[in-house]
């Protein structure tokens, strides 16, 4: 039972135990009983919701309501304090009034503005400052002071901006209004996601912050190389190239014949980027960005890709002395094509080629290849036979210096690509969305966005920007 009377300034609000008999009174500001009615009320609808609820239905009836009718209660309390922060800071005497070099500004009047929150809509009232003085031009100053940047809250723009690396802004404007009960339009959810990612991408290539980080984790360094495609207005399909640099620690010494049954250790650190770029333009901030990450030569580097050939003239230009691993799966792959094509798709001897290939590459690495290729020679030698194992050797050939399979499994390196395959995936799946055309430079600060999601940098930067 609750009973309110009133004792000056302040109300007298007191509670009933209903079991105990006991009474607790409390002397509260004026300005919170309004609050405090609502809440007292809705703990007696909520018993009331309670025991009237059919069987089987009482946890998710009460659920939704305390869901619904909760979080307005909690927006009429954020809706308060902000209020009262806005109040105190136009009032009379308060800095707010006076530009920097110490005039007086004007009160031009009173607006109400509406702001999406993640508990709902609120209305901020705030005046217009204007001034004479050329340092101050006229604005709503307040707003400053509680970090709007926009009609929506910071805290909603980082749930938008999270959701929408991963879907469409459409279906982020779904999910926002099913999971949290506020419905912004999917374009004005664009136009804000689409705000910040490019913010995101200025500020992912200057930071320092995850530097430290990354340079204070344990592990070798790791560099793998892709690409992908994203459709632009202006020129249609265009190559996006990505980077991911990570840090792994050694895992136990394998031999060849585990190379699909140990278990690498996870990264300890990860760094990714994406740029709509030639590969002599992509590469050029490759070597600063590793010497900032804190590796001490470009011996100790160890970079893995596909047979792409601009990764490899990309890496020895830019990363001169490194270590370079040809992707095995994509090794492996070429070795399976070449079967298909000398024995027939589906077949076993296709897939006994392939096996015995995948062996001997692991084993031998470029010796191996040769020896492949002279087994079906001695075999067989026939010119259809020749063009296809001369396809081949021509493969291999350009990876001569990458094929050290069984001396990387004896030291605990990767020998797989999958880190950059992964990233590359993620970001088709976005950026190729059904019917998605971008404009050149949202697709790249999307593509920023994208990154940053899938590492340290998302809190960083959103830490950063509160």
């Amino acid at each position: 039972m609750t009973r309110f009377g009133k004792l000056g300034d302040f109300r007298v609000f007191s509670w009933r135990r209903p079991m105990s008999g006991k009474t607790i009174t409390l002397e509260i500001d004026t300005e919170h009983e309004d609050l405090l009615r609502q809440y007292a009320g809705f703990l007696e609808e909520m018993k009331d919701l309670a025991a009237s609820a059919p069987d089987g239905t009482v946890l998710d009836a009460c659920e939704e309501a305390v869901i619904e009718k909760g979080r307005e209660h909690q927006r009429r309390v954020l809706q308060q304090a902000v209020q009262s922060r806005l109040d105190a800071a136009e009032k009379k005497g308060a800095p707010l009034r006076r530009c920097s070099c110490g005039q007086a500004r004007e009160n031009r009047g009173v607006s109400s503005r509406e702001v999406f929150t993640c508990l709902g809509s609120l209305a901020v009232r705030r005046r217009w400052w204007g001034s004479r003085c050329p340092c101050s031009p006229g604005a709503y100053h307040a707003d400053a002071a509680l970090g709007l940047d926009g009609g929506l809250s910071p805290r909603l723009q980082r749930k938008a901006c999270r959701l929408a690396a991963d879907v469409s802004f459409a279906t982020t404007a779904e999910h926002l209004r099913e999971l949290l009960g506020v419905s912004p339009a999917s374009e004005t959810l664009r136009l804000y996601c689409e705000r910040q990612a490019g913010r995101m991408a200025k500020w992912q290539g200057q930071e320092t912050a995850s530097a430290e980080t990354f340079r204070r984790a344990e592990g070798a360094h790791e560099f793998a190389v892709d690409a992908g495609k994203v459709n632009t207005r202006e020129k249609g399909w265009r190559d996006l190239k990505i980077a991911v640099v990570q840090k792994r620690p050694a895992a136990a010494p394998a031999i060849p014949a585990e190379w699909e049954s140990r278990v690498l250790p996870g990264a300890t650190a990860r760094l990714m980027w994406a740029e709509i770029s030639a590969s002599r333009r992509f590469r050029r901030s490759w070597h600063a960005r590793l010497k900032r990450l804190g590796l001490p030569s470009m011996a100790r580097l160890h970079v893995l890709g596909d047979g792409a050939s601009w990764i490899w003239k990309a890496a020895d230009r830019a990363l001169s002395g490194c270590r370079q691993t040809l992707d095995i799966f994509h090794a492996s792959q070429h070795i399976a094509d070449a079967g298909k094509r000398l024995f027939g798709e589906g077949t076993a001897e296709a897939t006994t080629f392939h096996e015995h290939g995948r062996d001997l590459l692991l084993k031998e690495g470029w010796t191996g290849i040769c020896r492949l290729i002279g087994e079906e020679l001695e075999r067989e030698d026939t010119p259809k036979r020749r063009q296809i194992l001369d396809r081949l050797l021509n493969y291999f050939l350009g990876h001569m210096t990458r094929l050290d399979y069984a001396g990387r499994l004896a030291s605990g390196d990767a020998i797989g690509s999958g880190v950059v395959e992964g990233a590359a995936k993620t970001l088709g799946l976005r950026l190729k969305a059904r019917g998605a055309r971008w404009r050149h430079k949202n697709a790249r600060s999307m593509a920023a966005l994208i990154c940053c999601r899938q590492t340290d940098q998302w809190d960083l930067f959103w830490d950063r920007a509160a």
